[in-house]
């Protein structure tokens, strides 16, 4: 289970250099939010899932008495709900919104499904406070923001350089010249 949310956590990771690289493609102020936002969603997802990798074991180990469950109960509340989920709900809502609006100007059918998305993505918040259905929609919006993230990330990798930028292309082999 440990490995588990250690490969969430790193997925979460890639976040981050998502959100440069996408932030990087723009100009203007959206263009830099989203890349601030989009590193802070990343980061705080991190944070909330390796509560998993190092909080979770270490109690697990020794679970004596009502300590171990107030502190377990203490760090979910905070690194589970408030900061992993809330503020990575949040976070990846508003930096798809900025994405899609911003530097990557979508339009039609990707558009609608990255607001769209977002929208599911960030109802998950509301299920601490007792909407059950909350958590439903928020799986089925991380369903689709998936897919738009596939689909934007494909279509990127595949876009010719025009005059605005450069093409987004895959990173190739390092090659050193012999000398």
């Amino acid at each position: 289970m440990t490995a588990l949310f250690a490969g969430l956590a790193a997925t979460a990771a890639l976040l981050v250099p998502i959100s440069v690289t996408i932030g990087g493609l723009g100009r203007g102020e959206r263009a830099r939010l989203s890349v601030a936002v989009g590193v802070l969603a990343g980061l705080v997802q991190v944070l909330g899932l390796l509560r998993w990798v190092y909080e979770v074991p270490v109690l697990a180990a020794e679970p004596v008495g009502e300590a171990a469950v107030t502190t377990f109960r203490a760090l979910h509340a905070y690194l589970g709900v408030g900061v992993g989920e809330a503020l990575g709900y949040l976070g990846t809502a508003a930096w798809t919104v900025l994405v899609v609006t911003g530097p990557l100007r979508q339009r039609g059918l990707l558009r609608l499904l990255g607001v769209a998305a977002a929208a599911a993505v960030a109802v998950g918040v509301a299920e601490p406070f007792g909407l059950a259905a909350a958590g439903t929609v928020n799986f089925a919006g991380y369903l689709a923001w998936s897919v738009w993230l596939a689909v934007t990330g494909a279509s990127l990798a595949r876009r010719p350089a025009t005059a605005s930028g450069p093409a987004v292309t895959p990173p190739g082999p390092v090659r050193v010249a012999a000398g």
